[in-house]
């Protein structure tokens, strides 16, 4: 994940202020200073964080407002950071989105503001531009499919009008919309049609409707795909709403402590006879490839008969 440094520019403006630069890193060897565009006075900022006089009230109020747009700004970078390869992420185009960001008005084509898309639209039009491949892009199906669902759920039980738009979404709107998906096992045998409309499991060669509950990885991830959605929304002119900007979310991703298999263990695993389940055969020969060429099973099952290099 990408981490943010703060700093002070030496360089000091008529009012006495100075620049607030930014150190975003997002790997051990890619590192982007940023200027800030916020001000402070040097003597109310130390190492990184802003300095509250104790009785005057308007300053306190100046610094606050200060420090939560430089927290408005830095959320921001992080939720590029995420939705954008490294590659993409260089000082001038970091720069422009930070314009974009702020400015919105400048960067929003005439001819798509005048045309009012449906959701399904935007979603068939964002998945023809991004070209994701085909598992990413059943993942924002199910994002798809789940929003339907949270608007017949708005309308059957608090707002009989509700429609989900991204133009009004707010940032009280996606912590719903988390907790509708968190309760979503429940809420299956109390409300049948809406899954009957907008089932959340499909499969090709079964259905299974009812949901699954939902762990914080599950939901930080799912999170992501709606703020990459709603980011590139923006970034098209489609809508000029961002509720990500305010949102925090209450949960992260908990990973457990990695246990390296032994090459003993490894030898064990590949001698083991599974004549008995071919299934089970197939997914110990694949695990064994992997052991060897420490490659993640996505990349795995993407490789082809162009990739095996031969030695002598």
């Amino acid at each position: 994940m990408a981490t943010i440094q703060r700093g002070l520019s030496t360089k000091v403006n008529d009012n006495g202020k100075s620049e607030i630069m930014l150190r975003l890193s997002l790997s051990k060897n890619d590192k982007i200073r940023i200027k800030s565009g916020i001000f402070v006075l040097a003597s109310r900022f130390k190492d990184g964080a802003f300095i509250k006089p104790r009785a005057n009230q308007q300053e306190i109020a100046e610094l606050r407002d200060t420090e939560d747009r430089l927290i408005s700004l830095e959320r921001f970078l992080i939720g590029l950071s995420e939705t954008h390869p490294i590659k993409e992420l260089t000082k001038d185009f970091i720069a422009k989105e930070i314009d974009r960001w702020r400015n919105p008005e400048k960067y929003a084509p005439k001819e798509v503001k005048s045309k009012k898309l449906s959701f399904d639209d935007i979603i068939d039009e964002f998945l023809k531009q991004k070209q994701l491949s085909e598992p990413r892009e059943r993942h924002y199906r199910v994002l798809q499919r789940a929003l339907h669902r949270f608007e017949l759920y708005q309308r059957l039980t608090e707002k009989k009008s509700y429609k989900f738009s991204l133009d009004t979404c707010t940032t009280e709107d996606i912590y719903a919309f988390e907790a509708f998906l968190r309760a979503e096992p429940e809420l299956y045998d109390q409300y049948p049609n809406i899954y009957k409309s907008f089932p959340s499991i499909t499969h090709k060669t079964h259905k299974v409707k009812k949901p699954k509950p939902r762990g914080d990885n599950y939901m930080v991830t799912f999170t992501k795909r709606f703020k990459a959605l709603f980011h590139w929304c923006h970034a098209q002119g489609i809508t000029m709403n961002n509720p990500f900007v305010k949102y925090v979310s209450s949960v992260y991703e908990k990973y457990g402590t990695p246990i390296y298999i032994k090459d003993e263990e490894v030898l064990q695993l590949a001698d083991f006879d599974f004549s008995y389940n071919k299934h089970l055969d197939t997914q110990r020969d694949i695990f064994i490839f992997q052991c060897c060429i420490g490659c993640r099973v996505g990349d795995t099952m993407k490789m082809t008969p162009a990739n095996v290099i031969r030695t002598l």
